[in-house]
């Protein structure tokens, strides 16, 4: 069983990662999508090269909601406007929250 840090935490997602393995876990209502550090990394970086508003699709049920691909080919995600914000900022939190860490173990 891994020893998890939570990276970051609220309403809509949690983000952690495990101490040994390094593997980064986001869980997003009933779904946990697992990452290598770098797939964590690339996702991460995917966010941030285009809006909500670029990506954007009508779904039948009228709402926008962004597709965003995760590293398993047949596993898409979908949210809203808010749901995105809110995960690029967790994503941009828990990073930080990684870069923090491995400052303090190289200090130890």
């Amino acid at each position: 069983m891994c020893e998890i840090t939570i990276l970051y935490e609220d309403s809509e997602y949690l983000i952690s990662q495990c101490a040994s393995c390094q593997k980064v876990c986001i869980y997003f209502q009933q779904i946990i999508a697992g990452f290598t550090k770098k797939e964590f990394i690339n996702w991460h970086t995917s966010f941030f090269t285009s809006s909500f508003e670029s990506r954007a699709y009508k779904f039948p049920d009228d709402q926008l909601r962004v597709i965003v691909d995760t590293p398993y080919p047949d596993l898409q995600l979908t949210f809203n406007e808010s749901q995105f914000n809110q995960l690029k900022d967790g994503l941009q939190q828990s990073l930080n929250f990684m870069s923090i860490t491995e400052m303090i173990r190289e200090e130890v």
